[in-house]
């Protein structure tokens, strides 16, 4: 039962440490943006959300960027980067 618990307890880190570490990497990355606002209207396009959704939820202060998108955001904003 022990080797169990401590299999489910590894795979609850890992399950929450990657996505902070995927977090970690937009804010950091967002923060490096020359025009946040081209971004910001370039990704609402490419995931048919509002621009105004995008900013005032996903990267505001609380940045609530949903689990699933987050791997989306990430490649979106190093393309981003790549080409300012």
């Amino acid at each position: 039962m022990k080797n169990q618990d401590q299999e489910i307890d590894a795979i609850y880190r890992v399950a929450n440490v990657e996505p902070n570490i995927i977090m970690d990497d937009i804010k950091a990355n967002y923060q490096r943006l020359n025009h946040k606002t081209v971004f910001i209207r370039l990704l609402a396009a490419s995931l048919s959300k509002s621009p105004v959704y995008l900013r005032n939820q996903w990267f505001s202060g609380f940045w609530a960027i949903p689990e699933s998108e987050q791997p989306k955001v990430l490649e979106f904003l190093n393309n981003v980067l790549k080409n300012q």
